[in-house]
């Protein structure tokens, strides 16, 4: 099965080794040496972050032999990863009709831009269809083929031009209209809480991040995400050196992914796209276990769903439980 060709967009700031090791991988991949490669490095926020923006520049230049067609973007100024992101995609899918999205701490596997490529050839006319991930949550599902599901992951990822353009950036528009249309329990998976909670503090402003957004933007249009069997990514950025990066599933998933390759037949996309309620219930119960996996998990959640749906309430909250856990109060 030929492909056709799309580029791929790196996004850098200031994490030398990270970026190192993503190129590298990245330099692996099937197909990727005819590949536009667009790297894009955003400007430092202080003074003080000045030296290692110019050492990942500098390890930057010193791959770029590794990609015959690659052009680097150095941004004067500090943009931040979800306005460098939004505005960096916005402006490479005015050029191409889809385009392919990794951060500085994705390792791809070497059948990662394969994947992508063929992804975003079989689906451009499935209206459905918004979003191409390379990650899979470390879900006992037993899938040996790609699946779909509402969620989209950041953890490399791939979309259309058409598609893109119907991107929302404001949380508090898609809340109101999750709200209004009584599926905001949906969009959460069952209370998880786990996407509600994002979108809030997005409203409040503790948060700035782009991906909650394109989630809401697919799930308020009925869309759905193509996930691959296993994962094709490894996220190394889980250290703390990274903007909105916790200690969550990455070494799970990393485990979970080299069972699963050797059984799954990576390239036989499903035609009927839709959700399935098995696979609805797997993804529910791992959400959910994310927040709280205790014996009373449930009535957290349920307790926490209720504060979620009040955003300037959440924040409270949390600042509250910040300072006594700092035994202020």
């Amino acid at each position: 099965m030929k492909y056709k060709i799309y580029p791929v967009c790196v996004f850098a700031y200031n994490r030398e080794k990270h970026i190192t090791e993503t190129l590298i991988a990245l330099s692996k991949n099937v197909g990727i040496s005819v590949a536009p490669i667009y790297i894009f490095c955003d400007g430092p926020k202080s003074v003080e972050a000045e030296r290692s923006v110019k050492e990942t520049r500098r390890a930057i230049e010193s791959l770029s032999y590794l990609f015959p067609n690659i052009q680097v973007i150095h941004r004067e100024n500090n943009f931040g990863l979800a306005k460098s992101i939004v505005s960096s995609v916005s402006a490479i899918l005015k050029e191409y009709t889809a385009c392919i999205v990794v951060e500085d701490d994705i390792v791809t596997k070497p059948e990662f831009y394969e994947f992508m490529c063929k992804a975003l050839d079989f689906y451009q006319c499935y209206d459905q269809v918004y979003h191409i991930s390379a990650y899979l949550d470390p879900l006992e599902i037993n899938s040996k083929r790609p699946l779909f599901i509402p969620t989209t992951s950041c953890w490399g990822w791939a979309t259309w031009s058409n598609k893109w353009s119907q991107y929302i950036d404001d949380p508090i528009h898609i809340f109101n209209q999750l709200s209004e249309t009584k599926v905001l329990e949906k969009f959460d998976f069952d209370r998880s809480c786990l996407f509600s909670s994002q979108l809030s503090l997005n409203i409040t402003g503790e948060l700035n991040t782009w991906a909650i957004k394109w989630y809401g933007t697919v799930f308020l249009n009925n869309g759905l995400s193509l996930h691959p069997p296993y994962s094709l990514v490894d996220n190394i950025g889980m250290d703390g050196s990274g903007t909105n990066c916790v200690n969550t599933i990455a070494e799970t998933t990393k485990a979970t992914s080299e069972n699963c390759m050797n059984e799954s037949n990576l390239f036989d996309f499903p035609m009927d796209v839709s959700f399935n309620e098995q696979h609805r219930k797997a993804f529910s119960t791992f959400y959910c276990n994310l927040i709280n996996p205790t014996r009373f998990g449930y009535v957290y959640r349920y307790m926490m769903f209720q504060f979620v749906k009040r955003p300037r309430l959440y924040s409270n909250l949390r600042k509250v439980k910040s300072l006594w856990k700092r035994k202020v109060l």
